[in-house]
């Protein structure tokens, strides 16, 4: 029955993985490719300009520094909306079907029912990955340019990782809202967390710069591991891994009481 109920939550939302998977996909593989043109583009820019846009970072020196200055943060938080909704709507979807009722009334353990949630939401957040990475890496080919493999294996760990974690976040906020309250709530989460990691990034205010640890965005951020010497950032990965795994179990507890269970 576990199987029965994970092939039941595949086939529910697989086409919307897909989608977001092609589009997305699609989007960061045409900017790669641009890059011969946009190179071209930054040789002729004039010195007055090159000396305001080496206080943003400078020019990219190759395709791995242009890929993150340019596509890695749209990569993110269009992946991080994915699978925050995905992550929410494999609660809310059966509930708003009216299907709940009957499904919970079957032979069959309810911790099954939160686990094979968890194993579709890992799944699916691996599949994406794993094709944006490869789309991705395609066109870093087709430039012909040399680049650090490593780096953005690296990257695409850590992002991974960071969407992973959005994902259950939304897995929770699915059993601590009403089940009549629309998915697009779940979208404000990775906008604001963005909108966080970029002011603590901007801004000289000691106490601001602490709010990068409230973001899972500062583990995996793509201009630090692709375009500068890369420290690990233990804490915010540390605090997203604790906070993760106690919205996990508190997700279930508020799920045993949706199902009536004591």
């Amino acid at each position: 029955m576990f199987k029965a109920l994970i092939k039941m939550d595949i086939r529910k939302h697989y086409i919307s993985m897909l989608l977001w998977t092609i589009t997305l996909s699609l989007l960061m593989f045409l900017i790669v490719i641009l890059y011969p043109m946009i190179k071209d583009i930054y040789n002729s820019i004039p010195e007055a300009l090159l000396e305001i846009m080496e206080s943003f970072g400078g020019i990219p020196a190759d395709v791995l520094e242009y890929y993150a200055t340019e596509a890695g943060f749209l990569f993110q938080v269009f992946g991080a909306i994915f699978a925050v909704l995905l992550g929410y709507n494999l609660v809310s979807s059966v509930e708003k079907e009216k299907t709940a009722e009957v499904l919970y009334t079957q032979p069959i353990p309810r911790r099954y029912f939160y686990l094979s949630r968890i194993v579709v939401l890992i799944s699916f957040i691996f599949i994406f990955s794993l094709i944006n990475y490869v789309v991705v890496y395609l066109g870093f080919i087709m430039t012909a340019d040399n680049m650090n493999h490593g780096s953005y294996l690296l990257f695409s760990i850590l992002n991974f990782v960071m969407l992973l974690y959005m994902g259950f976040i939304g897995l929770f906020t699915a059993h601590a809202v009403s089940s009549q309250t629309k998915s697009m709530i779940s979208i404000v989460l990775p906008i604001v967390l963005y909108v966080i990691y970029i002011v603590a990034y901007a801004t000289n205010n000691e106490l601001l710069k602490a709010l990068r640890y409230i973001t899972p965005y500062t583990f995996a951020d793509p201009v630090e591991i692709l375009k500068t010497d890369f420290q690990f950032e233990w804490i915010s990965f540390s605090v997203y891994t604790v906070l993760v795994c106690l919205l996990t179990y508190i997700g279930y507890r508020l799920f045993k009481k949706r199902v009536a269970i004591t």
